[in-house]
């Protein structure tokens, strides 16, 4: 059976998912996002000796793979980026900033707050 491996990385500002595909290409790889999970199906089919030939020694694995990674819920679906090049897969998925906390500075009058004068 064929599992590829995948590596992950997460950062403030994206997920990056790096998976090793050889002879595959685009159109091998199916992606989805579902469930908080991003998940990679696709097949390596097998290679056949030419004609008169035989193998004497076969370890390459073939078959189809799916490849289920949990992410993070606030990944931005709509701004994923995938390229397949030299048999490496590479999606990024980009993480919106999230609010920064600030301090609101508070009247010590001692009286109520005012109102703004309408203008």
């Amino acid at each position: 059976m064929f599992q590829p491996p995948v590596d992950v990385t997460v950062s403030d500002r994206d997920l990056v998912l790096t998976m090793d595909v050889p002879g595959l290409t685009a159109e091998d790889l199916s992606i989805e996002l579902v469930g908080g999970q991003l998940v990679v199906r696709g097949e390596r089919l097998p290679a056949f000796p030419p004609l008169g030939s035989r193998f004497a020694r076969r370890e390459r694995a073939f078959g189809r793979f799916e490849r289920a990674i949990d992410i993070p819920d606030e990944v931005d679906a709509d701004g994923i980026t995938v390229s397949v090049d030299h048999g490496v897969l590479s999606l990024i998925a980009p993480r919106p900033k999230r609010p920064q906390r600030r301090s609101v500075a508070l009247d010590s009058g001692g009286g109520p707050l005012r109102q703004p004068e309408p203008v």
